[in-house]
């Protein structure tokens, strides 16, 4: 499973490939994808597109919302 830091990283990689033209809009959304994290607690946590900030998803409201990842 991939951790928060190991998304981290791989996001500027990801996002640099994209920015080059290296990734298309359809593959830069699936390799966010796979930066998903999930925490102890269950809950899935995304890298944003735009601008890499960290987001939850919210079951009680079925939304992804702004927030800081857990620390280890």
């Amino acid at each position: 499973m991939m951790t928060f830091a190991e998304a981290d990283a791989q996001y500027e990689l990801v996002k640099q490939r994209y920015q080059a033209g290296a990734l298309t809009d359809e593959q830069y959304d699936d390799q966010l994808r796979s930066l998903m994290v999930l925490d102890n607690t269950g809950r899935w946590w995304a890298k944003s597109r735009e601008n890499g900030t960290w987001h939850y998803y919210d079951a009680a409201t079925d939304s992804w919302l702004l927030g800081a990842p857990p620390v280890a």
